[in-house]
């Protein structure tokens, strides 16, 4: 289903600002000006509100970040995976990635092994503890994506993961 249309405010500055560009405009009455348009002003707000949505979806579930719930998923579909190779699938360095692998390890969900060729690269891997906690956190996540997606259709769903993937290869390949 999909959500009616609300109309645009007009702030006291003369510019509209729609609904959907988040309560929190219309409440401060800001003029957005040329940010209306900005991708990254959008995306930036676009990924707190769904950060948000997220940390009250696992509130209960004693997972603080996404990153632990990525850490899980990730670590569970590349058992033995490196913590490089993990931290580059996340998007982050090792070094910021870190204290989310000890938090998951003081948790019991993941175990560290020192690597038999090369003692200094740490292969990653669930606990059955982690294994159970993930399979539980699974209902949770397709909650949480059904209601940060409710007003797509699911061809529009599919094409905000392809622009979103399209954004994302821009940027790292000109870096």
């Amino acid at each position: 289903m999909r959500a009616r249309s609300v109309p645009a405010a007009k702030s006291s500055r003369g510019a509209r600002v729609s609904r959907s560009e988040g309560a929190r405009a219309l409440e401060i009455d800001v003029d957005l000006g040329m940010m209306r348009e900005s991708v990254s002003f959008q995306l930036r707000h676009a990924s707190w509100a769904v950060h948000t949505a997220f940390a009250a979806q696992f509130a209960d579930a004693n997972v603080a970040v996404p990153r632990q719930y990525s850490v899980l998923y990730l670590i569970g579909s590349n058992p033995g995976i490196s913590v490089k190779a993990l931290a580059a699938a996340i998007g982050v360095d090792q070094s910021t990635l870190v204290p989310t692998l000890n938090v998951c390890e003081e948790r019991g969900w993941i175990r560290r092994e020192r690597g038999k060729p090369d003692r200094r690269v740490a292969a990653l891997d669930l606990t059955a503890k982690g294994r159970s906690v993930l399979d539980g956190f699974q209902h949770m996540l397709r909650a949480h994506e059904a209601r940060v997606t409710a007003d797509l259709s699911e061809a529009e769903r599919r094409q905000l993961l392809a622009l979103l993937r399209k954004v994302r290869a821009g940027t790292t390949s000109k870096a």
